[in-house]
């Protein structure tokens, strides 16, 4: 049982650093673009951030089977998502924002919070963990 859960850790390892291998490939190709054609492809930054959301998804999959496993009805920590989640998502994608110029003064304050180009992997794997662990199951009363 023990090298079942061990090679499973050694599954997880390998799946997250392909996944971070995957968000520098991602970088590598925005910025190539980038020094090509003097623009920004939006496509090329969003891929990352998604890939660190679902790297931090991943990262809370231990959490989630135990999850899984319970028996009653799924749950939703509404305040975690709105005060946790969202902000975390807009921080993100806070260079998209401002590049896209879709809410001027938003992306104002975003972009001086969030100032260097690599932090917003990190909001996005916190935002994909506080995500997934934002469901719960909590025990039926009538068992």
């Amino acid at each position: 049982m023990k090298f079942k859960k061990y090679m499973l850790y050694i599954l997880y390892v390998v799946l997250i650093y392909i996944l971070v291998l995957f968000i520098n490939w991602s970088n590598t190709l925005s910025r190539n673009y980038i020094k090509m054609n003097f623009e920004i492809n939006i496509l090329y930054s969003i891929i990352p951030i998604f890939i660190s959301i679902t790297l931090g998804v991943f990262m809370s999959i231990e959490y989630l089977f135990k999850q899984f496993k319970k028996n009653g009805a799924w749950k939703v920590n509404l305040n975690k998502l709105i005060f946790i989640v969202i902000p975390l998502l807009l921080l993100s994608f806070s260079l998209n924002i401002y590049y896209l110029n879709i809410f001027p003064n938003l992306s104002k304050i975003l972009i001086n919070l969030n100032s260097s180009i690599p932090s917003y992997l990190i909001f996005g794997i916190l935002c994909g963990y506080n995500l997934a662990t934002s469901f719960y199951k909590i025990k039926n009363l009538s068992n």
